[in-house]
């Protein structure tokens, strides 16, 4: 079967974080219902993560968005310990060097291919300490104590489905 082919949707931007835009909940769509039913299933890491893994393109293809003001993220599901969140990127958008509060996530690359550049604090700036790229396929963990940096670095769409537990707060962004 052939994946299907993404077309970049443009919204109008919301708020956000600086880089990114949140555009609105797809909580109520077959995809939202699907990952409903998922972060219901899922009680600990191990089966969120596997959970999201086996995830395709196709269950959930119709909810990505995309925005030339930045990445854009759309909320699919949220429970009361985890969420899961669509981002469609475009090429060369990435995020600014941030880590995650006490969250752990995992992202699974439906579409396209980026880098995930990781940094170490230094005299309280962030400093590169390695680039490893991904295409479709990975699934990438995101750890609490982890800096990083996401970023599109192919000449097509990046699309990546996002799972954090507990529910992402507290997130902090660094000055490299």
């Amino acid at each position: 079967m052939d994946a299907p082919v993404v077309r970049p949707r443009l919204a109008a931007p919301g708020l956000a974080a600086p880089g990114s835009v949140n555009l609105p909940d797809a909580t109520e769509t077959d995809a939202g219902v699907r990952m409903a039913a998922l972060l219901g299933r899922a009680t600990r890491l191990a089966d969120l993560r596997a959970a999201l893994d086996a995830v395709t393109l196709e269950e959930v293809a119709d909810a990505a968005r995309f925005s030339r003001e930045g990445y854009a993220r759309v909320l699919l599901a949220r429970s009361e310990g985890a969420e899961i969140l669509i981002l469609g990127w475009l090429p060369g958008q990435r995020s600014l060097v941030h880590d995650h509060g006490v969250s752990h996530g995992f992202v699974k690359v439906l579409a396209g291919e980026g880098v995930d550049d990781s940094f170490a604090l230094e005299g309280g700036r962030a400093v590169l300490v390695e680039r490893t790229g991904f295409e479709a396929g990975a699934l990438l963990e995101e750890r609490p104590d982890q800096v990083h940096r996401v970023a599109n670095a192919g000449s097509n769409v990046l699309i990546t489905l996002h799972a954090y537990a507990p529910c992402l707060r507290g997130a902090r962004t660094y000055d490299e």
